[in-house]
């Protein structure tokens, strides 16, 4: 049974190589037409809506500052002791996810910050 359809296979290539090399080379032309349209997109912002205003402002920051490897969450309150509490809670439960926090700076001295600025500026 094996014998024959590989006879019968063998028998028509044979008989009809030229259509099949035809074949072949348009099969190849048409290949290579879509391989030269084929893009690939690294950035996962090109997965994104272009329109969404979380997209329009992650750009519009990586713009102005020039990469956002820091998260700064500030928090304002009416009562103080309220959003220190709330600081307090919300800090080591940031440090449970290492592979995505790497450090957490809690409670920091203004003039530190300050006097550190520069730090943070990205000149072009």
């Amino acid at each position: 049974m094996r014998e024959r359809v590989l006879r019968a296979v063998a028998d028509f290539i044979h008989r009809f190589y030229k259509w099949i090399l035809v074949a072949g080379l348009l099969i190849g032309i048409f290949m290579g037409l879509c391989y030269s349209r084929l893009g690939l997109h690294l950035n996962f912002l090109d997965l994104l809506d272009k329109d969404s205003p979380e997209v329009k402002t992650y750009e519009y920051a990586s713009r102005n500052f020039g990469t956002l490897a820091f998260l700064f969450l500030v928090l304002e309150t009416d009562d103080m002791e309220l959003g220190k509490k709330y600081a307090s809670v919300l800090s080591p439960r940031l440090m449970r996810h290492p592979q995505f926090v790497k450090r957490v700076y809690f409670q920091h001295d203004v003039p530190l910050i300050i006097r550190h600025l520069f730090y943070f500026l990205h000149f072009q």
